[in-house]
């Protein structure tokens, strides 16, 4: 099995599993991964798209700093438009059909989930992080997902774009919302998410 291991930035590829290669770094936001790994899956057969890295925590999801998630969908939380009467999304405009909405496969969530003993959840992909209580509060109650990422989504619709399968595994460094409460710990998080890919390597749920 031929498998693309992803993350977004240098500080979540340093010290990765050798036996992987080098990860494609592809950069942070959604324009920046789409990119990315849509021209990684044009010039190259692969059969799974596995992207990991760090994210935040709504507060309200009950998921603590250092924990490990697999992410079954994610959502495309920012698209749409804001107005005097509240946010309006890209669905309710009527300018998408899927509800902002993209599948990543629960079935192969679970199974890597369950190795890892680690929750399956939902991702909000955003281009405005939450650096305030209130709008982390807002796009939790909008969308009920659990951690925010600023690629999950995008990185997803290159991959079902291609046929290719996508796994996510995140480490939870940090609550969204006011940045002074929020508990950063990027590199302690780091390599927390990657002995969970190394994990499932070793289990043989990546094939390499």
């Amino acid at each position: 099995m031929a498998v693309l291991f992803a993350c977004a930035h240098p500080r979540e590829a340093a010290g990765f599993d050798s036996r992987c290669g080098a990860p494609l770094e592809i950069g942070v936001g959604c324009a920046r991964a789409a990119t990315s790994i849509a021209r990684a899956l044009a010039s190259n057969a692969f059969d799974r798209v596995v992207l990991f890295g760090v994210a935040g925590a709504y507060r309200r999801a009950e998921i603590a700093p250092k924990s490990v998630v697999v992410v079954r969908k994610s959502v495309l939380a920012d698209e749409g438009v804001e107005t005097d009467a509240g946010f309006q999304s890209a669905d309710e405009l009527g300018l998408v059909t899927d509800g902002g909405w993209i599948d990543h496969g629960e079935g192969a969530a679970r199974v890597a989930a369950t190795e890892l003993g680690a929750r399956v959840v939902d991702a909000a992909t955003v281009s405005r992080c939450s650096g305030t209580d209130a709008l982390a509060a807002e796009i939790f109650a909008r969308h009920g997902a659990a951690i925010e990422t600023m690629e999950s989504a995008a990185v997803a619709h290159a991959c079902r774009a291609s046929g290719v399968p996508l796994l996510e595994v995140r480490a939870i460094s940090n609550y969204c919302g006011a940045r002074e409460h929020g508990e950063w710990d990027v590199d302690g998080a780091v390599p927390i998410v990657h002995r969970a890919v190394t994990r499932l390597l070793d289990a043989g749920i990546l094939e390499v």
